[in-house]
């Protein structure tokens, strides 16, 4: 088994005796300064001449690379190798090393992957080159066994599989599979793309690494596209010029499973699907250090159920959303979801919306941009549904609606079913709440409600359509 080790990464120093020019300057006095001479992968090479030194002392630093590794440069950049230090001050020398190639012929995958095919591991640093495009076609299943890693050659590498073929890559904790660019570019996007077109059950992304993949700043570094589903779990995404994974195109069900995932240094969203693929996010994925938002297409729940559990961002709405005849929406504690500007849910009179935050996990529902008063419109709720438990917003805070003029963050119809208990109403940019009042009961029918509060709404609290006044809190 080959080691997984960071390339650059820092490991401790290695000191051997210093070698010391005769043409030491005059000694002046106690001045004495350290040299910190290290390596930056202590498998790979180590670096020589390190210590403590009067100032004025001209010192001899070499760096010695390990078998199958060469120097490279020093963290300024030099090349010199040994370099000479004239020690005046504080000296800090961190030595890079990179994989030496040198009789060893690396294996070139083919362009086309038309039979079956297992990629075994070499137990080199790079086993296998891609040059260009590998597509797996004709029914072929391409298998990559765990500790194998792959060097993409340049941005316009990638590897797609079409509809019928398969790509099986099952990785190991202590043998992942890595997909990588140059080893001499560490640079996002220097690595094109792994597309799947095929919902074959072989299709199984297990403990596999994408590093500094996404060459294409509007485009993913894994594409879910046409018929494609796999099954996805332990990997890890790092680096990219657009997004980490797109699905939003696939027609079915592109996530078998999708737990313990990390997507992170993404330029662009973490990730972008489709509304109903909402449903197939497991847990334990995080996403941190990318646009802080998985991007959310589609407009409506026209039947069915979709269900939000928190991801740790926000997802990101950037249409309307419609919660049509039929159609059950459930957002689950602690999930954040955002709308663009200018959009607003919307539950139709046979729709359901059943939002199940609790006092310790509180659901959002906001604008893109946190706390701008109007920035979105709002919740426009018709419903007067019962099934599947009915309606309720429970432990949640709705901030930053009410962008029509006489809008709200939340404006509830005349004839509807809902019940709400400890649910807050901030920051619109019109009113909190629209509603109608029995001018009997100074209720509104159909609702009960408890524990609800109100903060910075630009035009007031609560408007009541039937009185045209404005009130400091809900009957």
């Amino acid at each position: 088994m080959k080691h997984r080790i960071a390339l650059w990464g820092i490991a401790a120093a290695f000191c051997a005796l210093p070698f010391v020019s005769s043409c030491t300057k005059e000694d002046n006095g106690d001045n004495h300064y350290p040299v910190n001479a290290v390596t930056s992968d202590s498998l790979m090479g180590i670096v020589s001449g390190g210590g403590q030194y009067r100032q004025g002392d001209v010192v001899k630093i070499t760096a010695y690379p390990m078998v199958g590794y060469e120097f490279f440069e020093w963290q300024d950049g030099s090349k010199e190798n040994p370099r000479m230090v004239d020690v005046q001050n504080v000296v800090y020398l961190t030595a890079y090393f990179r994989v030496k190639n040198e009789g060893v012929v690396l294996e070139h995958l083919p362009n086309e992957v038309s039979k079956d095919l297992v990629v075994k591991d070499l137990g080199l640093k790079i086993d296998y080159v891609i040059d260009s495009a590998l597509v797996v076609k004709n029914g072929a299943l391409l298998t990559i066994e765990p500790g194998v890693t792959i060097e993409f050659a340049n941005e316009k590498a990638c590897i797609i599989v079409e509809d019928g073929a398969a790509l099986q890559m099952a990785g190991t904790p202590s043998q992942q599979i890595i997909l990588q660019g140059p080893i001499d570019n560490s640079n996002k996007g220097s690595w094109g793309f792994v597309e799947y077109r095929s919902d074959r059950m072989e299709n199984v992304m297990t403990y596999v690494r994408f590093n500094n993949g996404g060459s294409d700043k509007d485009n993913a570094t894994l594409r879910l596209t046409e018929k494609a589903s796999v099954a996805m779990q332990h990997c890890t995404m790092v680096g990219g010029l657009g997004v980490g994974i797109s699905s939003y195109t696939a027609e079915g069900n592109p996530f078998r499973s999708f737990v313990s995932n990390k997507i992170s240094n993404m330029d662009s969203y973490a990730m972008h699907i489709s509304l109903p693929q909402i449903n197939q996010l497991g847990a334990g994925n995080s996403y941190p250090n990318n646009r802080n938002f998985i991007l959310v297409s589609g407009d409506s729940v026209a039947s069915g159920m979709v269900a939000f559990s928190s991801q740790g961002i926000p997802f990101l709405m950037e249409s309307d959303l419609t919660v049509g005849d039929d159609g059950l929406l459930v957002i689950e504690a602690g999930t954040v979801i955002a709308f663009m500007q200018d959009k607003k849910l919307t539950v139709t009179p046979n729709g359901i919306l059943q939002v199940n935050g609790t006092i310790s996990s509180l659901v959002s529902i906001k604008g893109m941009l946190d706390g701008v008063p109007g920035y979105w419109k709002g919740v426009d709720f018709q419903s007067n549904k019962n099934a599947f438990g009915g309606n309720r917003l429970q432990y949640c805070v709705i901030n930053g609606g009410g962008g029509d003029p006489e809008g709200a963050c939340l404006t509830l119809g005349d004839d509807i079913l809902l019940e709400m208990k400890n649910a807050q109403f901030f920051n619109s940019g019109a009113y909190g709440m629209k509603v109608r009042l029995n001018p009997l009961t100074a209720k509104v029918d159909g609702v009960y409600s408890e524990g609800i509060k109100f903060a910075n709404n630009k035009l007031g609290n609560v408007y009541d359509a039937t009185t045209n006044q404005t009130l400091p809190e809900l009957p």
